[in-house]
């Protein structure tokens, strides 16, 4: 498997890029639990151990922005844009999906340019690998 620089990513946001410099993604998935007390006696090949199979399926992630003059209105909390998260310099591999933006935390400081960093949550299953 070949390493990805990371200096080649990017990020859209309903066709406007964002001016990210960071975003990360997790995928999750709800245990639930299998256990009943035939598992629970000794001898069985569960003896003492839970067991569980996979419940619903959901992504979560962030993503930090330079602030630009004109702000996205796609970026605000409560909206729902189709955002492409792209690991490669040609922008064709990478993760894209509808996301719903639950938290919007802009930032400055003297001496550097402003934030905004975002919070989001996933709507439906993403698209992963060529997009």
């Amino acid at each position: 498997m070949a390493a990805i620089a990371g200096k080649s990513a990017d990020l859209l946001a309903a066709n406007y890029d964002t001016l990210a410099h960071e975003w990360n993604i997790d995928f999750v998935t709800d245990p639930l639990e299998t256990t009943n007390w035939d598992e629970s006696g000794v001898g069985e090949t569960h003896a003492g151990w839970r067991t569980y199979i996979a419940g619903l399926s959901g992504w979560t992630g962030a993503f930090n922005c330079r602030a630009d003059s004109a702000p996205a209105t796609a970026q605000l909390p409560g909206s729902t844009p189709t955002a492409k998260f792209y690991v490669d310099q040609a922008n064709l591999k990478g993760y894209t999906g509808t996301i719903l933006v639950t938290g919007s935390h802009p930032a400055a400081a003297i001496g550097d340019v402003e934030a905004i960093n975002f919070d989001f949550t996933g709507s439906g299953i993403p698209t992963v690998g060529t997009i």
